[in-house]
């Protein structure tokens, strides 16, 4: 069948044509329109939305004490202790003291082989520094926010703050 025998149904509306000035001015008005949309999401993007993303340079000379431990305790009277220094890093969780290498990649902080100490603790010692090696080692997410340093895995969360 050919096409000018199928009923479409479709009805164009009756327009009326748009005057020469009124499509200057429209088209004089886009880039400022365009200019406007650009800067205000600009602006939005440069909102305090939380923390950047962490870099090893934000972090290399600076050391950050426990304050807050989901998916654990603090054991009374220790300090779970990370430093950052010259691309290694050192945590001491009340008891040993382990080191290694480190490197950030997409808000994960990835610790390398770490060499730790063997002294023999209190078992909450022990067992606080088995939780530290196991958030360190499962690739946590990593936030700072100022002075503020937070690690994060599925089952445990460790919010330190800067000495």
């Amino acid at each position: 069948m050919p096409v000018d025998d199928l009923e479409l149904g479709i009805q164009v509306a009756n327009r009326a044509p748009v005057p020469d000035d009124v499509a200057v001015n429209s088209l004089r008005t886009l880039p400022s329109l365009l200019l406007v949309g650009t800067l205000m999401a600009g602006l939005a993007a440069c909102g305090d939305d939380g923390p950047d993303a962490v870099s090893a340079a934000d972090l290399d000379g600076r050391s950050f004490v426990a304050t807050e431990l989901t998916g654990g305790t603090i054991v009374d009277g220790s300090e779970i202790v990370i430093e950052f220094r010259d691309g290694g890093v050192a945590v001491n969780a009340g008891c040993n003291t382990q080191r290694g290498g480190y490197e950030i990649s997409d808000d994960t902080l990835v610790v390398g082989p770490m060499a730790s100490t063997m002294m023999a603790c209190p078992d909450e010692l022990m067992a606080q520094d088995t939780l530290l090696t196991g958030l360190l080692e499962s690739g946590p997410v990593i936030a700072l926010d100022g002075t503020e340093l937070t690690l994060r895995s599925d089952e445990v969360t460790l919010t330190l703050v800067e000495r």
